[in-house]
């Protein structure tokens, strides 16, 4: 009765384990990220949540991000070191544009 008892704890935490897997998203390339934030950035100006003046400044970030990318791929390779500099450029910026799209200035009604 333990030792059956001991095969199912295990075959559910395998299962469980397995399942969590299946639901982590593999990381996005970095070009993808950068054309994910240029739309982010660009709605928020379409729904009046970004001035031009703070979209100017995420754009001015995203094209100091996009340029280090292209250096650093061309030479055909993107270390991991390199990879990792990269993801958190891209990571401050995406926090960057989801706090200014935040506060933005609405009407008090």
């Amino acid at each position: 009765m333990k030792k059956k008892s001991t095969v199912v704890f295990l075959v559910a935490v395998a299962l469980i384990a397995v399942m969590g897997m299946a639901y982590a998203a593999p990381p996005l390339p970095i070009a993808d990220r950068i054309a994910n934030q240029e739309n982010r950035i660009h709605q928020g100006i379409a729904k009046g949540e970004l001035t031009r003046g703070e979209a100017d400044t995420l754009y001015a970030n995203l094209n100091y991000i996009k340029e280090r990318y292209y250096r650093m791929v061309s030479d055909g390779t993107l270390t991991p070191g390199e990879r990792k500099r990269l993801e958190k450029m891209l990571d401050d910026n995406g926090h960057m544009i989801h706090q200014k799209r935040l506060n933005a200035i609405r009407p008090l009604y």
